[in-house]
């Protein structure tokens, strides 16, 4: 939350807990070539499949390499430029339930902060990749409100982390203070290779509201067309 997270401490974010809008403008007419997301061996929701979609037709994200987060079933998915897809994994994100902060949180010191209000906020972010040094690096995806794209610490035996990240239930990915958590191995071969060059877009998918509320986008049809 805000900038109390400094970068040397950006990767602290998992506690320990029980197991269990977008500015971008649609375009402004409708063209003639269809453009479907291709997932190849990747499965994923209606939901990434209509922001994927839309983002590569209308050229949203910017012809920067980008990443989805899919909250609901706690899994994130990795584009190149073109937006074809690079790989998918399995992530671990903020421990509330909601799309963005309660008044007032986001300038709260983290470790003050209630569970219910440790939201990974929805939305769309310009992400940037931050150098810490000694080979280290975070991808700061809202720097002012502290939420950051990084590799998952597993110090910490008691919280249980790689078994949150390889269990099969959402609900047991649900453990950070809004920072979203990736393998290491993941991080270190697909998200950096990709954001390191120009950095990149986060699509960050509500979980209780609906993807117009929180991105600009028309509907985006199977057929590629927008409505």
């Amino acid at each position: 939350m805000n900038r109390f997270l400094a970068a040397s401490a950006a990767v602290l974010v998992i506690v320990a807990g029980p197991l269990a809008a977008a500015s971008a403008a649609a375009p402004s007419a409708r063209t003639s070539a269809t453009t479907r997301a291709d997932f190849g061996p990747q499965k994923a929701s209606p939901q990434v499949e209509q922001i994927v979609g839309w983002a590569v037709r209308t050229g949203d994200h910017k012809a920067l390499p980008f990443a989805v987060i899919d909250k609901v079933n706690a899994r994130l998915y990795a584009f190149d430029a073109s937006g074809k897809p690079l790989a998918a994994t399995p992530v671990l994100l903020g421990m509330g339930i909601g799309d963005s902060f309660a008044p007032g949180v986001s300038q709260m010191d983290m470790y003050q902060t209630r569970p219910w209000q440790r939201v990974t906020p929805a939305g769309r972010f310009r992400a940037d990749v931050f150098e810490k040094g000694h080979g280290d690096s975070t991808i700061w995806v809202d720097y002012d409100s502290g939420i950051a794209l990084h590799k998952m610490i597993t110090r910490n035996t008691a919280e249980r982390r790689a078994e949150r990240m390889a269990s099969a239930h959402p609900a047991d990915h649900r453990i950070t203070y809004g920072c979203i958590n990736v393998p290491a191995a993941f991080y270190d071969t697909v998200l950096y290779p990709a954001f390191k060059p120009r950095n990149g877009i986060v699509y960050v998918l509500p979980e209780k509201n609906a993807l117009e509320a929180v991105f600009n986008m028309r509907f985006y049809e199977p057929d590629g067309m927008a409505q």
